[in-house]
Parts: C-alpha cells; structure tokens; sequence
C-alpha cells in the first residue's frame, strides 16, 4: 500500500507538503526500522488537492460567502448540503475501499505553508469511524471534507487571516485524509499517546538547554496536546527528569486529568462547527480500565505515600510515562530527539512535529510511531533572538539574566508592582486580592501588562511570595519575581504555576537587584503619576509601548523605554 496518494493536480498545501517530506525524510536516514519492534511512519494518506476545492465552489456557485457576511453555522449549512464533484466521490470510494480504520479529515491550506505565519490550529479537523458499511461511510467522509472546506470561512480564520494580511479569496484549501492511530476497545477508539515535540526550547529548567528541545505527551488523542490541555512535558534529552512527576504532590496535581477518545458510532458524527463532536473525554480512572493504560499509568500507593509503576498494584491512577521515560519500554526519548535533529537539519530552522503512538498490538507485533505532521517554528519578527553584545542594558527599568521565554513582546504598556515599603509576608494574601480586583480590571480593557513582585508568585506558602493562582495574573504577560533584602527566594521554577507561564508563553524574569544580580528601577516608576493606586499595588501606563524582550535563549530579558 502506498504510504502518500494524491487525488488532482492543484497544490498540495502545507501539512499535505510536510507529510510527503517527512516520508522521504524517514527513507532517506531509514528511519522506519531503525528501533527493534517499532515502525516509524506517517499514517497512509490521501490528499485531495486544491484544485478540487475550486471545482466545489464553482460547481456550487459558493463564491458569494466569501463577500457575505454569514454566521460560521450559515457557512456550514450551505457547504454541507452543497455537492462534491462526481469524480471525486469516485475517487474517495476507491480510497475507502483500502482502510481498516477511523479517518482523520484535516485541511492543508496554501496559508498554511507560509513559513513566516503560524496558521497552525486555525482550520478545523474531523474524525469520522470507520464501518463496514462503503456508502455510509463514504456519506461521512464526503460530509467531513465539506465541513473542512466550510472552516475556511468561518469567523476565526477569517479574523486570522485579515490580521496576517492576507487575502481570504486567495486562500486555497486541500484536504488530508488519513488513517487514525490506534484500536479500539469499548466503542472508543485511541492511540495509546499523542505528543508535539519543538527542537528548540525557550524554556529550559533545571539542567535543560534551549537546543536540546522539548516534548510534550498525553494518553489518548493530540488534541488534548495541540489544545494546550494538560500534559507530560518532558525534555528528550532528560527523559528520567520529569518535573510534573518528581515529587508525589506534583504528580498528584499536575499530570494529566482527561483522556480524549473517538467515539466508533457513526450516528454520533454531527455536522458541526466544533469539530470534536464525536470526540469523548474520559477521566483517568475511566482511562485506566482501558488496555492502553497500562503503558503510561502509574499508581498511587496511598499507604506508603508513593507512586508506584508496578503493573499489580491497585489503587488511583496518574499517567506518569514511567514506564516508558524511566524504564524504556518504548524508545520515545530518542526516537524523538532523531526526528527533530533531522527536521531541523532539514528544514534548516527549528521545527515542531505531532506524532501517535501505539502500543496496543498483539505480541510480535511492531508497534506503530506516527509522524502526523512537521512544520518549522516561526521566527517572526519579533522572536528573532537578540544581540545582547549590541544592546544598552545599563538605561533598563528592569533587566535580568535569569529568563524564560520567547523573544520580544509588542504591546505592553502598563506596569504594575508591589510597594517594596508596603511589602510584608503577613500580607501576601491581601496583595493576591488586590490584585485579583486589578487584574480583572485591566481584563475588561484589554491590557497587557507586565507583573513585579518580591518573593515567588503563585507560591502555595503565603511566606515565600503572594498566593495568586492563574485567574489573579491571567493578563500578566511578564511575571518578574524580584527579590528584596531579607526575602529572598529561589525561583519557581517547578510548580503547576509554571506550567501555565510555560504552555502559554508568558515571559518570566528573577531577579535580586539588592545582590547585584539585575535591575529594577522602581525609583522612576514610583515618580511617575499612577493610573492606579492601591494599599500594596500601584499600576502605571506609559504613554506607548515599552520595548520587552524576554529571552529564554540567551537566559536574559529586559524592559525599557523606547
């Protein structure tokens, strides 16, 4: 069987142009054998091209929604009950007749392939089940790739693509067809894990570095991963140090609370705007009746007060990865670090790929490692690392060498920061109301800011820092923890707290001004006038943007006045 089919002649689009390198790329370094009972390939697809995404719109004179302006159900109505070209229908009958398994129905834009614009997650993905019935299955599928073609013009890629300045009646869209990943137990269907690993980390912790890169898995289907839900975030090159999994506490908090399955009722399969209709979250105890559990399931041994990775144990279950961080029974770790070396070496930039796993086969049986996709990370304007040799830091409002995050930020012109003269550990819990009543504020109006304060935010110990949770600080796109004498605090490196700052890409900075380990000027804040002026906080609004650069790179990061 052919591994990558192509139906037309127009383009292929993105993803479609990934998937084929990604192919040749597995040949050309033999990838596919290189692991003892493993096989890595993409999933067998088919792509329908471009040009018959123009041949459905004619054909069904549909080039009015692009000037209308219709609701995002209008769109998928008329889409849905328009008519796919004849013999294309014959085309996608023949296909069907070669599948064993649920389809995954995602576009490939032309956009989507414009290295300089990261169009990912904007278009929708369908997952249809697969029956033995070829009309009925057909029908879905046909209904899949309208609702595909539909997502083009639906309100959110339509606002995308206005803000990258492109044109919406230039944007052209083939369509991927694919083989799921996984089997079915129950009704549901799921690979044993998903994940999407980046070659460059702009967050390293601990003993990682930014060019060793960084993973992050979930049991169960990747939108769970794609959706930033939450995951295993581990680095390929560390795969025994995981932070979510080191201490029991964090493990019992911090991994992974639902599992995302296909639900094999073909009745299910609704045409809809949300394209995870079909889609079942599972908790992890429900997920732990399953036989993919037993791959990535630890246990917690409440008497003993420890997670335990024997398989006999009973009790609640964590999805750690243990199994296969700790013990490889699978060799994730490097199997991953080859392909992002070879993708980056490839592409000649950083790259992010998505892949499946499954390991519920029969014994002797290869298990399957999936590339679903590979794209290279924009640096955009913005990202592009900075020359720290060729930049004045000494005129900063606050500068540092501690940093984690990912390039320059536009935008930012509101500061707020606690009193240091009002600071005091007795008071955290006040500073994290305050500040609650501040933030929602600055919600209401749209404003980013950046956030100072001594002492760890996000602590759960009200006596090494304010006690915020996520919804105190969402807006916050800077978090400085800046320590003041007789309060001086590691950083937080390592809490649930910082899995958010991670996963959302908000910049963070320590500092110790009174040690000499960076700058924080509040001597100029406080002579500016405040927009706000609490007990504790004070917020202060410069007349433009602030020039913000937070540089997990190069570990530096700096504020100041343009």
């Amino acid at each position: 069987a052919v591994a990558f089919a192509r139906i037309g002649e127009g383009s292929l689009g993105g993803k479609a142009r990934g998937l084929a390198f990604m192919n040749s790329m597995l040949i050309k370094y033999r990838q596919y054998d290189k692991h003892d009972g493993v096989r890595i390939m993409i999933p067998r697809s088919v792509v329908i091209a471009t040009d018959w995404f123009d041949e459905f719109i004619r054909q069904n004179g549909l080039q009015y929604v692009i000037s209308r302006e219709c609701t995002d159900e209008e769109i998928l109505s008329e889409f849905v009950t328009a008519t796919i070209p004849a013999r294309l229908q014959e085309e996608l009958k023949a296909y069907i007749r070669t599948v064993r398994a649920p389809l995954a129905v995602r576009s490939s834009s032309k956009l989507e392939d414009s290295h300089y614009q990261p169009f990912a997650g904007i278009y929708s993905t369908y997952m249809i089940p697969y029956t033995e019935n070829e009309d009925q299955m057909l029908r879905l599928l046909l209904r899949a790739v309208k609702s595909v073609y539909a997502s083009v013009y639906f309100a959110a890629s339509r606002a995308y693509i206005q803000s990258s300045q492109n044109l919406i009646s230039e944007e052209k869209m083939a369509v991927i067809v694919q083989e799921v990943c996984g089997t079915e137990q129950n009704g549901l269907f799921f690979p044993t894990f998903s994940g999407v690993a980046r070659s460059i980390n702009c967050y390293p912790i601990g003993d990682e570095k930014p060019e060793d890169g960084i993973c992050n898995v979930a049991m169960g289907l990747g939108k769970l991963v794609v959706d930033g839900g939450r995951t295993l975030r581990f680095s390929p090159r560390y795969p025994q140090k995981v932070l979510q999994t080191s201490t029991p506490e964090l493990a019992l908090r911090d991994t992974q609370t639902e599992v995302l399955a296909l639900s094999l009722r073909p009745e299910e399969f609704r045409t809809s705007i949300d394209d995870a209709v079909n889609l079942r979250r599972l908790t992890v105890s429900e997920a732990g009746e399953y036989r993919n559990a037993c791959h990535v399931t630890s246990v917690w041994d409440r008497e003993n007060e420890r997670i335990s990775d024997s398989p006999y144990d009973r009790g609640r279950k964590l999805i750690t990865f243990n199994n296969i961080l700790k013990y490889n029974t699978f060799p994730l770790a490097e199997i991953v670090r080859d392909i992002l070396a070879m993708g980056a070496e490839e592409m000649r930039c950083p790259v992010e790929v998505e892949f499946a796993v499954n390991m519920d086969v029969d014994a002797g049986r290869e298990r399957i490692f999936n590339l679903l996709q590979i794209r290279p990370i924009i640096d955009s304007q913005d990202n592009r690392p900075v020359d720290w040799s060729e930049t004045e830091t000494s005129d900063a409002l606050i500068y540092g060498e501690s940093a984690l995050g990912i390039g320059q930020m536009a935008d930012i012109a509101d500061i707020v920061y606690v009193k240091t003269e009002k600071f005091s550990s007795l008071a955290t819990e006040k500073i994290a109301d305050e500040l609650l009543a501040l933030n929602a504020r600055l919600r209401d109006e749209k404003r980013p800011y950046i956030l100072v304060g001594p002492g760890r935010w996000g602590s759960s110990d009200p006596y090494l820092g304010v006690p915020v949770k996520w919804s105190h600080i969402s807006e916050a796109k800077v978090i400085v923890e800046c320590g003041i004498e007789n309060f001086d605090v590691e950083p937080s490196q390592g809490t649930h707290f910082f899995q958010n700052v991670t996963s959302l890409g908000v910049g963070y900075l320590t500092i110790n001004p009174f040690r000499g380990d960076g700058i924080f000027r509040q001597d100029r804040l406080d002579a500016r006038e405040a927009l706000y002026e609490g007990e504790y906080l004070r917020l202060v609004r410069f007349d433009r943007p602030l020039w913000v650069c937070i540089d997990g790179r190069s570990d530096r990061g700096m504020v100041a006045i343009k």
